[in-house]
């Protein structure tokens, strides 16, 4: 009979320690001392000394058991996931730059080139005169002619030359303007004025004008 009331109280102290955990070990001693006084024949006497030994006991596993789950529930709530940082992946690359254009490398290959005159002769013209003459000429090679410049020898003559490549057996023309202001004298006087090409031919080609200017009194 002592064995089942002791069974009894330990099962009535587990379930009051899970059912509440702010139950005090006064409250668990004064719920087994109740459960102990009575029995369902008859009423027994008990050793003070063994029913405290037994509430202790009894209070220290429902104290255990109420712990273990505590944690329990303290474990199966799972923080919710925090918010990561923004995909930096959906950020668009910069689009590269396109690559400069470059002009094809010169191969390099000479052509030759003939005039149909070098010099040219404005004869007697009066200071202040503006006047031009044209060059034609025709590529003679078999590379293409290219003008790289054409220069006067003075800022008073002024060549204009065609730019593109001149196929072989292609013709082209060199225009050349003179201004006479400033090149006279009453007797009249010679000048003298060269253009100079700079092309793909063995040497630079030099055309020359010239002309008579006469000052006014």
């Amino acid at each position: 009979m002592y064995k089942f009331s002791a069974c009894l109280l330990a099962f009535t102290l587990f379930a009051s320690a899970c059912g509440s955990e702010s139950k005090t070990a006064d409250q668990v001693s004064d719920n087994a001392a109740e459960t102990a006084s009575v029995t369902p024949d008859q009423t027994m006497t008990v050793d003070p000394g063994q029913v405290n030994q037994s509430v202790a006991d009894a209070a220290n596993q429902g104290a255990q058991a109420a712990q273990a789950a505590v944690g329990t529930q303290a474990t199966d709530k799972k923080p919710a996931p925090s918010a990561g940082p923004a995909n930096s992946s959906a950020v668009s690359a910069p689009t590269p730059a396109p690559a400069p254009q470059t002009t094809p490398a010169s191969t390099g290959k000479t052509t030759t080139v003939k005039f149909d005159k070098m010099l040219h002769d404005f004869g007697k013209i009066t200071d202040g005169d503006e006047v031009k003459t044209k060059f034609k000429f025709t590529n003679t090679g078999s590379e293409p002619l290219v003008i790289k410049d054409a220069k006067g020898s003075c800022g008073c003559t002024v060549p204009d030359y065609p730019k593109a490549p001149i196929a072989p057996g292609e013709t082209g023309e060199i225009e050349v303007k003179y201004n006479s202001k400033g090149k006279g004298a009453p007797e009249g006087k010679d000048d003298n004025k060269t253009v100079t090409l700079t092309a793909n031919t063995p040497s630079p080609v030099v055309l020359r004008i010239k002309a008579n200017v006469t000052k006014k009194d």
